[in-house]
Formats: C-alpha cells, structure tokens, sequence
C-alpha cells in the first residue's frame, strides 16, 4: 500500500538503480513480517516505470497446492520465459541456447542459469537500464507436491543453494550484466550458507532489525487506510480500533491484512460486529480466524525444523523442550548458557536452532546473550492454538529450566568461586570466569521452581484442626496431591550445601539485594507440601521438608541480617557474616562446623535477640504512617508521607504493583478489603480512597466529607462497609456499594 514501507522500498529502488553495486538483494525476515508485500510493490513499481525492465518474478508458495510455484527446479525456466516475453534480442539469444543443448532444463540448476539466463542476457550486455528479476518466499520452495519424480526436502534444498550460488556467479563472468536478483526468504540454514549472506557479493536487509516504531507506523497507515476507505467505514469505526489492531498485530503486517480481511469481508453492515469478535479488548489478542493463516506457517516451519514425518518424535520432543525452555526463559539467553542449562553439546543445540531461524533471533557467537524468538506470537501459537503434536505445555520450559539451573549449581558452585584474594579486597565488576549460565542459575532457579509448581499443583487446600477434618481432606484428596514436589530433595541435596557459595556469586554479581528474597520465595515454595502417613492405624501429618523451610528461613534471616557485611565483599561470608549468625540457625548448624579459624563470638550479659530481620522493604520516599497486610498475608500495603501506597508481595520483597497515587496529599491510614481485592487508604486531604486492585488497569474511588486528615481507616467483614475516622473529630460509615 502506498505510504507504508517507505524507507525499504526507497532502499531497494536505489539498489536497483545503481548498476554498480551488488547484484543480489537479500531480504530476510520471519513469516508474516511483510517480505512478500514489499515483492510485490517492488514488482508493481518497475513493471510502471520505464527505465527498469522487469526481466520476470517467481512467488514460491506452499499453501497455494500448485505444484510448480514450489518446485524448485521451475524458477529459473520460468524467469527466462518472462524475460523473452519482454525481449525480442533476449528471445531469440535463448532460442539459439536451447536449439543447441535441448535437454538443459533437465540439467543441473547453475548450468540453467548460465544457459538459460546468463548467455541469452549477453545480447542486452550494453543496456543503461537494469534488469530486474524477482524471487519471492525462496524457502517455500521444495519438491513436487504429487507426481512421479518429486524431490524430498533435503534435495530441493540443495538445489535452492546451487541456484543461488549461481546468481551469485553472475558478478565473477567476465562481462558484467546490468542484471539484478531480489531474493527474499526466511533466514533458512541453507540459504545462509550460501554466499547471498555475504555482503561482499549481496546487499542484505533482515526485517526483524528494523524499527519497531517505524513497523507499527507502517501498519498504522495501512489499517487507517482500509478502514477509514469509505465514509460508511469512517461512521462506524474509531481511532481506537486502529490502535488496538496495532497493538495485537505487534510488529506482523499479516495479522493485521488477515483481521482487516476478515472484518470488512461480509461489508459494512457487519464490519463492526466481525471486527469487534475478532479482538478481545480486555486481552489485546486475536481470535483463531485471525491468526490462522499465521498458525500454518508456524506449524510448517516447527514440523520441517523437527522432520516430521521423516523420523522419530524423539526428534521433535527435543525440539519443543528446548522451543519451550527458550519461552520460559526470564532473561535472553546465549546458545552456550542453554546448551549449558539443558545439558546439552552447544554444536547439537546450535543446529537445531538454525532449523528455527525464521522464529528465533540466533546469534552467531555462541557466548551473545541474544539468543530469543523474533515475535511473540510464536510462543502464543505453541503454548495456545497448535494442534497436539506441536502443543507445549507452560509447565515444560519452566520444568527444564528448573532443573537445570540446579545442574549449572551443582556442577559449577564451589568454594571461593569469587577468587578472592583477600577479605581485604572488595567487589569490583563480573569476573570472567563466571559463566553466563551460572549467573542465569543462580538469579532464575527458584523462580522456574515455582512456576513449574504452579502450573502442576493446585493450591493447597487449608488442613483443619480437627482430626476429623484432616482425615476427611486426606480421604479427598488426589494422590498426586499427597507427594512433596519434586525438587524438594534437589534443593535440599544440591543448593543446601552450597548456599555460602551460591551467596559468593550473588555479591560478585552484585545481587545481595536479591538473595533474601528468593530464600523468602523459596521457603515459601516448598513449606505448603506435606506427605501425608500412616503410623499404627492412626492417620497423622508427617510434614518432610519441614527443616528445609525452615533452613531456608534462616538462610534468609542470615543474608538479611548480614546484608552490609557481605554486599561489598565475597569473603566476609565466611568470616564476618558466619561467626556473627545466631547460633541455633540452620545456616550455622550445617556450615560453621566446617569452616576452620573462625573467631569465636560469645555475647556477654546480652542474651541473642530473639527477634530476627526477614527483609527490608524500600521504594518509599518519605517516612511510612501505616501499613496492613492482605488476609492471605502474601501481601503488605504501606501508606506514606510521599502520598503514595506502595505493595509489596512478601514472597519475594519485591513491588507487587506500580505506587498508588491518588493526588490528595499524605497516606495516613490504610485497610485491605477481607477479600483482597480492593484496598483502602485515607489521606491529609480528608479523602477516603477504594482501590479496586484486580482491574486491568487499577481504578480508585474518592469518597469525600471529611474536613480533616483521615487518620485510620477499615473494613467491615462482610466488605460492604467502610469506616473512616478524621481529626475533623467525626467517623463516618460508607456503603461500597453506593459510595456514600
């Protein structure tokens, strides 16, 4: 369309004019991501414009069911018949070519490219106007649909390579011809093997590095433009429909020209109601019509990857584990750490990756952190809408990945990992040493843990005092609800042991900060698992990982209590943060025993405090009048003298939401509902603030009447009322439901 794709079609139209540069543009990008649109206006351009001859144009296509548009033995037969048609001098130099060698189109690719392009196209040698020749979607090129003769995958490969090493040949003739070649593909292993991908003899543009913002723009336009065409359109249709599109289209030009096709395919009258069914609002996706033609793409390019067909499923099981694991990964990771992470050689990881080129971002050095998939829709495709065979669970990457950050630790952690020289030194950057999928162990592994157990364990049911009740759960519960989880036993066989160490990288990577909270988090995890026994006919709770809550408990009181000793310097874990640790912890239990010349810490007349520092939690920025914690106590609420209310979720340390702001001065008071879902705060400004906590985007509801600073706030226990008490001397009584 015109307006979109500007800067690339101006890119490729200056290529094409200048008869000095490269013969060969390659444009590379993922499927859905345009290439074939930009073909095409490119084609539509030249075939206008009379100083470029537009030699002819192969659209390769597997969807289409015509056997020819992707065989790929028809591409360089077809360009020279469309190129006779528009030659008279090139029509007859082709004709004295297949008079004198008749079998050449049985013949191998690059013999068809010297006889059938390269010597016909001699006669046109002193042209001042350049030949252009276009190859659309080459990696849908492959063997015969049906019919005797049809080639496998592996050999119409080959030919595709051969063929473009032929193109690339035209450069190194003796005479040069003002001849050009678009090509464009995905970033298929054998195409890039080739010398296409070499800017010595190509000019090469990958899709997925252009702009983000320049994209969207594009198809910002492109949507504008189809639905504002007319003015019935422009009366039923908004701004916001267009923003929406782009939103859900996210970067794919094919999921907006699909949804676009699809709405106004039945015309005006039900434009509305098609596009409206089309995008759910409150989730910014699209529904299965839309992105079907996106689906088929990505199940072609996941089943050739994996060979599908040609082998066993192990092979494609392998792929998906490691689909899924790069999916479920928290941080981008390089081809190196993952091969690391799944135990895997980095040469067998890498070749499976370069299957999934068209979808996946891979690095050529195995150590760039970069290693990602090009578009989210891909990890919504297998995780959603793939059929059976191609669908991934969200528990497997996470699965994967959990115990593999335990491997990296088990294999990786030991003693002075930081090679400190001296308590005296202090941290200073990474070392080298340290390897990436370590460092991604050590900062992720609890986190996988947990989300694995989410998506595979219900919650855990609330066990009764009475012993009636608790027989009665036991009786109605699953088996697979009754067993710990199963990294209970990893966590307590393989970090156990190497917390000191594994606190050794955390303050080299500068990461103490981080520590407290993920033990918080994991003690967390594993508590809530019981396994339940019988002992002489009397059914009793025998609670396994028990010591391991608590160890992980006391790990994080030991890195809370030590935050500033160790923060600086690796080596006073030992020897400043261990002798100092109270001494019926866990953590000094298992470790000081094994540590040698360690100073001897004996209070004097001062018992050891009971009361024990779990974790700070910071972000405000004034001093905090009141906080309140949320009726499954996961979360803690504090008003503040900066006019904020900040949450935190207590498993992790870690800001559960974005600062609550209301305007209205100073946060003196604040109340969660009894169900959780709404908060109340009251301010200097005598507002009573209701925040409903679960809306996609969190409201608030000011209740005024107050004169005076509203000093403390609550709920009542059916949650239909709330109670404000002011310095105006007064309490007033508020019904939720009316807000007055």
């Amino acid at each position: 369309m015109e307006g979109t794709r500007v800067q690339i079609l101006s890119d490729i139209y200056a290529w094409i004019k200048d008869l000095t540069g490269p013969q060969i543009f390659w444009l590379a990008g993922m499927a859905g991501t345009g290439k074939s649109a930009i073909a095409w206006s490119i084609c539509a351009r030249a075939n206008r414009d009379p100083e470029i001859i537009l030699g002819g144009n192969f659209f390769c296509s597997r969807s289409t069911g015509v056997s020819a548009q992707r065989d790929v033995r028809c591409v360089i037969p077809t360009l020279a018949q469309l190129m006779a048609r528009q030659s008279d001098a090139f029509a007859r130099a082709l004709d004295a070519e297949l008079k004198a060698d008749p079998d050449v189109l049985h013949q191998q690719v690059d013999m068809q490219v010297e006889k059938l392009l390269y010597k016909p196209l001699l006669a046109l040698k002193d042209s001042e106007v350049p030949i252009l020749f276009v190859i659309d979607a080459l990696d849908e090129c492959s063997g015969q649909l049906n019919g005797s003769g049809a080639l496998d995958n592996a050999e119409a490969h080959r030919i595709v390579s051969d063929m473009l090493e032929a193109l690339v040949a035209f450069s190194r003739f003796e005479v040069r011809l003002p001849v050009k070649f678009l090509v464009t593909s995905r970033p298929e292993t054998h195409i890039r093997d080739t010398h296409v991908s070499d800017i010595a003899f190509s000019k090469i543009l990958r899709l997925h590095t252009v702009d983000k913002q320049q994209i969207n723009a594009d198809i910002r336009h492109y949507v504008s433009e189809r639905l504002f065409a007319t003015s019935t359109l422009r009366a039923v249709f908004t701004e916001s429909d267009v923003n929406k599109l782009v939103i859900v289209s996210d970067g794919l030009f094919i999921v907006a020209a699909t949804a676009i096709k699809y709405a106004l395919g039945s015309g005006a009258d039900l434009a509305v109601t098609r596009f409206k069914s089309l995008i759910a609002s409150t989730k910014d996706v699209l529904s299965v019509e839309a992105t079907e033609p996106l689906d088929r793409m990505y199940a072609i390019i996941v089943e050739d990857a994996a060979n599908v067909g040609h082998v066993n499923t192990e092979n494609l099981r392998s792929l998906l584990r490691i689909i899924a694991s790069l999916l479920a990964a928290r941080m981008t990771l390089s081809v190196a750490a993952l091969a690391d992470l799944l135990d895997t050689p980095s040469g067998q990881l890498r070749a499976s990756m370069t299957r999934l080129h068209a979808v996946f971002h891979v690095p050529d050095d195995n150590e760039d952190p970069s290693l990602r998939p090009i578009h989210a829709s891909f990890g919504d495709y297998l995780l959603g809408r793939a059929p059976s065979h191609l669908r991934i669970s969200a528990s497997l990457g996470h699965e994967a990945l959990a115990h593999g950050c335990l491997h990296v630790m088990a294999t990786g952690l030991h003693f002075n990992i930081s090679r400190s020289q001296s308590s005296f030194e202090v941290n200073s950057e990474k070392p080298k040493h340290i390897r990436f999928s370590l460092e991604y162990a050590c900062l992720q592994w609890i986190y996988h843990i947990a989300s694995f157990l989410e998506t595979v364990t219900p919650e855990p049911a609330i066990i009764s005092r009475s012993f009636r009740s608790r027989v009665r759960l036991w009786f109605d519960r699953k088996p697979q609800q009754m067993q710990p989880s199963e990294f209970d036993e990893p966590i307590s066989t393989i970090f156990r042991p190497r917390l000191l160490f594994w606190l050794e990288v955390m303050t080299t990577l500068g990461q103490v900060h981080r520590a407290a909270a993920m033990l918080m988090f994991a003690a967390a995890t594993v508590r809530f698992r019981p396994m339940w026994v019988f002992v002489n006919a009397k059914c009793s709770v025998q609670v396994r990982i028990e010591d391991l809550a608590r160890f992980l408990r006391d790990a994080n009181s030991f890195v809370a209590s030590s935050h500033q000793a160790i923060e600086g310097s690796a080596p006073h874990i030992y020897v400043s943060a261990l002798p100092f640790a109270d001494k019926d912890s866990l953590v000094y239990k298992d470790f000081a025993p094994k540590c040698t010349g360690l100073i001897a810490v004996n209070p004097i007349g001062v018992p050891h405090h009971a009361g024990k520092l779990v974790m700070s939690l910071t972000g405000n920025e004034g001093p905090v009048h009141s906080i309140a914690y949320c009726p499954d106590g996961r979360l803690l609420a504090a008003g503040s003298a900066d006019g904020t209310v900040r949450i935190w979720d207590m498993r992790t340390g870690e800001e559960a939401m974005a600062p609550l702001r209301s305007g209205d001065g100073v946060v003196r008071a604040v109340a969660f509902a009894p169900n959780g879902k709404s908060l109340v705060s009251g301010t200097d400004g005598g507002v009573v603030c209701v925040w409903n906590l679960l809306a996609a985007h969190i409201s608030v509801t000011h209740l005024r009447g107050h004169t005076g600073p509203v000093l403390s706030v609550a709920v009542s226990p059916s949650g239909s009322y709330i109670a404000s008490g002011s310095r105006d001397t007064t309490v007033r009584l508020w019904n939720v439901e009316t807000n007055q």
